[in-house]
């Protein structure tokens, strides 16, 4: 083997591994000069001459790219700059269907920079549908997301070749794309059956996937799926990379590799989660203000059952024609050794939650109305019992629906953050140890004040947090005004971990608890420090109520008994067509 191609060998199997064991029968059985004579013309462009390149988009996130034809790299070159300023998420896929072409390349001209790249896959091999799902190994499935519109393709250096690898690669993905949809229409028929039979008696397939960057589904859909098998189901938690621009195939692949009798959605009607499950039978959870989403363009059914987390959510839904059930959110019971095996500093007072603006969820507010909004917010905390109706009723802010509900939207996110942060902050100015856990928004939030410093990152869930709740001297548990009938997830963890539930007042909490046995209540920020101070000083009563408050938990607000509820309401909704 000439000495050139021995080196090139050595520095594929350091860098790219799977790309050397690709080549090396190429490399083996040919010489250098008979590689070079592969080699593509010059480019007509470099790096610096190709025309400023857009990246493609779809649906406001970065899609793959695929370039056809290795070319001399100038094109792939280029396209990697781009990526790394303005599509970080994106991935490159280099197709070429000539190996010797490619290795002339990389003999001859300067890959070590794609080499090293992890956005950057090499798809090399005479048929592009075993090369590219070499470089783009299961679950994802790239001829099916090209199919879908979700891989672009750029030509190479080479527009005659790069035409060939197109023409190739059409074909190919056609095929993929014949074979989907004659699966997609089977699993139509199948769901179409089940739905005219009804929903068996059990036990069930049940299917759910979620986006993975929401922390709240990350950690409901496989709490729920947890509880429905340990009462006999089988359950399958499919977790989105919303930034993995292969989401689409896996997501649809997921659900083709499961016999699915019942959907878990959130916010959504079940059948959003694959075209063919239209109509399947469905348990939506609706913990976010319905609100967020234009619930009214969904295509409902009378398959989905809806759960609301919040009695101020049912009218949205009613209007639809949906008759949702109310129903509190729930936890996971910690394991006492779990929370035992791990560490977490001390404190007086622990604060976990994130602090989103009202930017956040309303886009383009004038800067008059968001002055105007951050000011009735603070009026707010400091008047909690005000409604948001009472609260806009003192303004002239006027408008149709769509408005009025972006600014009760807006207040309640505004008026959350603000209680969030000057809770922290009076707890700290009042002298006690205080640690707070969230996004990185609460760094400038609390910088010059008497919790500069407090912020430490995020808090991994499962024991970590679980043993963080158990061991603070209280929690401090501020939930959003935007859902004044329902209490967060974090009201129901905190006292099944055992520790110290201080919770903004609310009628939810007294529905939900014990005030003062199983947990503990303030109004205003003013209260917090005495409150604390009268908690930290009797370690008698605060173990007391963390007793109390876990086993409030375990008889009452676990998600095993929250599915026990929701399987007998499925059972009602769903299976009297089909008793037996």
């Amino acid at each position: 083997m000439d000495a050139a191609l021995v080196e090139l060998l050595v520095t594929l199997d350091e860098k790219r591994p799977r790309l050397a064991r690709t080549l090396r029968p190429a490399i083996e059985s040919a010489t250098e000069s008979e590689i070079l004579r592969s080699i593509a013309p010059p480019s007509a462009q470099t790096t610096e001459t190709i025309d400023p390149i857009v990246l493609p988009r779809r649906d406001g996130r970065d899609v793959g790219i695929i370039v056809l034809g290795c070319g001399r790299g100038a094109v792939a070159r280029r396209l990697a700059t781009e990526l790394g300023r303005s599509a970080p998420s994106s991935t490159l896929i280099i197709l070429e269907t000539d190996a010797h072409r490619f290795l002339a390349t990389l003999l001859v001209d300067e890959w070590n920079d794609l080499l090293a790249d992890p956005r950057v896959r090499f798809a090399i091999g005479p048929f592009p549908d075993t090369a590219l799902r070499e470089a783009i190994p299961p679950p994802a499935d790239p001829l099916l997301e090209f199919g879908l519109g979700g891989l672009a393709m750029i030509p190479g250096d080479d527009p005659a070749h790069a035409g060939a690898i197109r023409n190739a690669l059409q074909t190919v993905a056609g095929l993929v794309i014949t074979r989907f949809q004659s699966r997609r229409h089977q699993a139509r028929a199948e769901v179409t059956q089940k739905i005219s039979a009804g929903l068996s008696s059990g036990p069930w397939n049940i299917f759910s996937s979620v986006s993975k960057q929401t922390t709240a589904l990350k950690t409901l859909a496989p709490s729920i799926i947890d509880a429905a098998r340990r009462a006999g189901h089988h359950g399958t938690t499919h977790l989105q990379d919303d930034a993995d621009p292969f989401r689409d195939s896996k997501a649809l692949r997921a659900a083709l590799d499961v016999d699915i009798d019942l959907a878990l959605s959130f916010l959504r009607p079940g059948g959003n989660l694959a075209p063919w499950l239209q109509g399947i039978p469905s348990l939506i959870l609706v913990s976010s203000h319905p609100r967020l989403l234009p619930i009214e363009t969904f295509d409902w059914t009378d398959q989905d059952l809806v759960v609301v987390t919040d009695p101020e959510f049912a009218p949205a839904y009613r209007q639809l024609g949906i008759t949702p059930e109310i129903r509190a959110l729930a936890t996971d019971i910690p394991d006492h050794d779990a929370m035992n095996s791990v560490g977490h500093p001390p404190c007086d007072v622990l604060s976990v939650g994130n602090i989103p603006s009202a930017s956040s969820v309303v886009d383009g507010l004038p800067p008059q109305l968001a002055e105007l909004i951050e000011s009735l917010a603070a009026d707010w905390v400091r008047h909690p019992r005000t409604t948001v109706d009472e609260l806009i009723s003192t303004t002239n802010i006027r408008g149709d629906d769509r408005v009025m509900n972006a600014v009760r939207l807006a207040l309640g996110y505004a008026a959350t953050r603000i209680r969030r942060i000057t809770s922290v902050i009076a707890l700290a100015q009042a002298g006690f140890n205080v640690r707070v856990h969230g996004g990185a928004d609460w760094a400038s939030a609390l910088h010059g004040t008497a919790a500069e410093g407090c912020w430490q990152g995020w808090l991994p869930t499962g024991p970590t947090q679980s043993a963080a709740f158990r061991d603070a001297g209280v929690v401090i548990n501020v939930n959003s005004f935007a859902t004044p009938g329902m209490l967060n997830m974090r009201s129901f963890d905190v006292p099944a971990a055992g520790g110290i539930l201080v919770c903004d007042d609310r009628p939810a909490l007294h529905q939900a608890f014990q005030v003062g046995v199983e947990a503990l209540s303030f109004n205003l920020i003013e209260e917090l420090p005495d409150l604390v101070s009268g908690v930290l000083a009797t370690g008698s009563r605060r173990e007391a109520i963390g007793h109390a408050g876990r086993k409030k938990v375990e008889r009452t607000h676990s998600w095993d008994s929250w599915w026990t509820w929701a399987e007998s309401r499925l059972r009602e909704r769903f299976v009297a067509r089909n008793p037996n």
